[in-house]
């Protein structure tokens, strides 16, 4: 195996007959019919190139006692995740977990409970911490998105070093190949060059400021909101960004119930100039991906991740300051198309690519 000193990034090949028929698991907390995010898509790329790579493999089959496996990879560590991780371990299987877990917000009560914990003070029974240290400990392998998230996983949790590989975010190198540029613009009645936002309303996506820098900058265009209003879990936010949306409503444009991979969203990426995403956080976030990939000129929240993913091809804002977002927006929609953006998504994540990455990984088990 080999490993890049810089990023610990990790190159695999394998020929038809060089592939080993390993069974691979793919386990996500929730289906995707429940709530789809970025952890799905991560998952289905999985699937689909460990597959033409020459593995088995397919999601846990809760309803088949007799699937049996030999390396279960989790995704995100939830609850359920961690108990399935460690019952695994008992069973005899590798376990190798993509922790998708980067926070700012949270961080110092996770290093609170870390400290709780070390202490010996209380004796816990199992709770949340405890169960994700106990996933850590048993994983054969460790697979943050982000040298970032990596480092922070250290600062939180007790983790042997030699068992974590950073593997990177990709994206789907023909996503876009096919799709009629027009779908959007005759579906919706809206013209091209507008601002493009791809994210859930809610305070993390910063949906709210982003409107108000939009609205500020005085552009000649739109803002197309594509994503739904989680009332359930902000109501009070959720109304404030319809309200001002309503008032606004020959500016800015809220579109609904538009899935993964529906060929009319891909369609608004092509005709956006201007991608905005302002978020708290993100690791970095698949749309920005995809959104790159697209050749849109990109204004993204500044955190770690997304810094070492795109470097200094993308424009950073402050989520909390909503004039930066908007001088943010207007240098960017006043630039050219971002060719170099794309070709550089295109070589530097491809999707095919990351899966080799985790191939090298299960076979080092």
């Amino acid at each position: 195996m080999i490993f890049s000193a810089s990023t610990k990034r990790i190159s695999f090949f394998m020929s038809g007959s060089e592939a080993k028929k390993r069974k691979v698991r793919l386990l996500i907390q929730n289906p995707p019919s429940l709530g789809f995010g970025g952890g799905h898509v991560q998952a289905l790329m999985y699937r689909k190139y460990l597959r033409e790579l020459g593995y088995d493999a397919d999601f846990v089959d809760f309803a088949d006692p007799k699937d049996d496996f030999d390396i279960l990879h989790i995704l995100g560590m939830q609850a359920g995740n961690c108990l399935n991780g460690i019952n695994a371990k008992k069973r005899g299987k590798k376990v190798v977990l993509s922790s998708i877990f980067y926070t700012e917000a949270n961080i110092a009560a996770y290093r609170l409970a870390r400290k709780i914990m070390d202490s010996k003070i209380f004796r816990f029974s199992q709770n949340r911490f405890s169960l994700m240290q106990e996933l850590i400990d048993v994983s054969d392998a460790i697979l943050p998105n982000s040298d970032a998230e990596e480092e922070q996983l250290k600062q939180i949790f007790k983790v042997d070093e030699s068992k974590m590989r950073v593997i990177y975010n990709g994206v789907e190198p023909n996503l876009f190949h096919g799709v009629d540029r027009a779908l959007f613009p005759d579906t919706f009645k809206i013209g091209r060059d507008f601002i493009l936002s791809v994210a859930n309303v809610n305070r993390r996506k910063n949906t709210l400021n982003l409107v108000k820098a939009f609205l500020e900058s005085g552009l000649k265009t739109k803002l197309v909101l594509i994503g739904n209003f989680n009332y359930e879990a902000d109501a009070a936010y959720c109304r404030e960004v319809q309200d001002i949306i309503t008032r606004n409503s020959d500016k800015v444009i809220s579109i609904q119930n538009l899935h993964y991979g529906d060929k009319v969203l891909l369609s608004a990426y092509l005709n956006a100039r201007v991608y905005a995403l302002p978020s708290v956080l993100e690791t970095p976030g698949l749309a920005n991906l995809e959104a790159g990939l697209a050749g849109c000129s990109l204004v993204v929240g500044d955190c770690k991740p997304v810094r070492e993913y795109f470097g200094d091809r993308v424009r950073y804002c402050k989520h909390d300051d909503i004039t930066d977002i908007k001088d943010k927006i207007i240098a960017a929609y006043r630039e050219e198309p971002r060719k170099d953006l794309s070709d550089f998504m295109r070589n530097e994540y491809s999707w095919l690519k990351i899966a080799g990455d985790v191939a090298r990984v299960y076979e080092s088990l």
